[in-house]
């Protein structure tokens, strides 16, 4: 299992603010494109990072992790989502989302979301939603992407944060 390359992460997020102007806004260069920066990120963070195009995947990947057998259909009535579920206790999918930090209004919209799932130094795991449309706009996804590599780069843990999680 590779971790993050610390340095490069720190170089990332200095880099990225380096281009904030004096009003706060950040504005990359033209030629930066979005799927270039998740590529960079990616690599940067190794397994320490998951990117998913739609936020609502991100559940069955972890239950899949953690050994569930959750078919590509998710809602076949011979997977274990039940009791992936009830083992978190979560009413239901929404519900496992909302412990992870995003509300139960925005679950409404997730069709309109990706996600990125980042694990910091700790080995702890933290959900990151944002609007599918920042993979068309560079300077919204590098803030979003700095949120992750700086908490992949982190020591928080699910005592102080309970919308942190292991798997």
């Amino acid at each position: 299992m590779a971790r993050m390359l610390v340095n490069l992460g720190k170089d990332f997020v200095e880099a990225v603010e380096s281009w904030i102007d004096d009003t706060g806004k950040l504005q990359l260069p033209k030629q930066v494109k979005p799927e270039a920066l998740l590529t960079l990120v990616q690599e940067i963070c190794r397994d320490d990072l998951s990117y998913f195009e739609s936020a609502e995947m991100l559940v069955w990947d972890v239950a899949r992790h953690e050994g569930y057998i959750i078919p590509d259909y998710p809602l076949a009535g011979n997977s274990e989502v039940k009791a992936f579920l009830k083992e978190h206790g979560a009413k239901d999918v929404a519900d496992w989302y909302q412990k992870r930090g995003v509300l139960r209004s925005s679950y409404d919209q997730f069709w309109k979301s990706s996600a990125i799932m980042a694990r910091n130094r700790t080995f702890w795991r933290k959900v990151i939603v944002f609007p599918k449309s920042d993979m068309d706009d560079a300077n919204l996804l590098a803030r979003d992407l700095c949120v992750a590599v700086t908490f992949c780069m982190g020591k928080e843990d699910g005592e102080r944060d309970s919308r942190l999680f292991s798997i």
